[in-house]
């Protein structure tokens, strides 16, 4: 994460269940958004590479070449600490189907929410 981001509102972007984001290129500019990718994804499309281009360095990608239940997971959960630790007025939203993210969005409600949807992204972020 560059020592020179501003931004309060951060995107963290499970894509091991997230396999597709329409219009990355949407998402409201409030966000700085990290998309960590899982040991078995070995490549992205072209055409999703070009999506994500206009994002500039508002986007971080992230891969864990660890594989096991969760894993992702528990990094996912990992840099919400890190990041909440470093920025004490920053919004993290998780993207995931997985549901497992709930009760950490329930636990810090003022510093974690989880959507399943990237529609719920193109509107200005919550709080």
């Amino acid at each position: 994460m560059a020592g020179t981001l501003n931004h309060k509102h951060f995107l963290l972007v499970d894509f091991e269940n997230i396999h597709k984001i329409d219009n990355p290129g949407g998402i409201h500019g409030a966000y700085h958004i990290i998309i960590f990718l899982g040991s078995k994804q070995s490549a992205l499309s072209v055409e999703f590479i070009q999506k994500c281009q206009p994002l500039g360095a508002r986007l971080e990608w992230r891969k864990f070449n660890e594989s096991g239940n969760n894993a992702l997971d528990f990094l996912i959960a990992y840099e919400v600490g890190r990041i909440t630790e470093k920025y004490p007025n920053a919004i993290c939203t998780i993207l995931s189907k997985d549901k497992g993210f709930g009760p950490l969005a329930r636990h810090i409600p003022d510093k974690c929410r989880h959507v399943s949807d990237v529609n719920a992204l193109k509107t200005s972020p919550e709080k």
